[in-house]
């Protein structure tokens, strides 16, 4: 299971550094914060589940903790769930 989670965050930040290198992306935001490793990734089983739901919440409040203790206006949180038949 940690190898698969291993695996599954690798490929996520393959996929939201892919997408922020493009040459069209808009968010100048979210490219800084990549830059600074701003940027946070929870990834998640089902979309909707309540096991889902719950981690995301937990880590959505634990995150605004952080956000708030950092003071960086462009530190972001990347929310994925694993059960997409496709990645951007």
């Amino acid at each position: 299971m940690w190898k698969r989670r291993r695996e599954t965050a690798a490929a996520v930040h393959e996929a939201i550094n892919a997408l922020l290198t493009r040459k069209d992306y808009p968010c100048v935001a979210a490219m800084s914060a990549a830059r600074n490793s701003k940027n946070r990734v929870g990834v998640y089983s089902a979309f909707g589940s309540g096991a889902s739901s719950r981690a995301l919440g937990r880590d959505l409040a634990l995150f605004k903790g952080e956000q708030a203790a950092s003071k960086s206006p462009y530190l972001s949180f990347w929310a994925v769930f694993d059960d997409a038949d496709a990645w951007i």
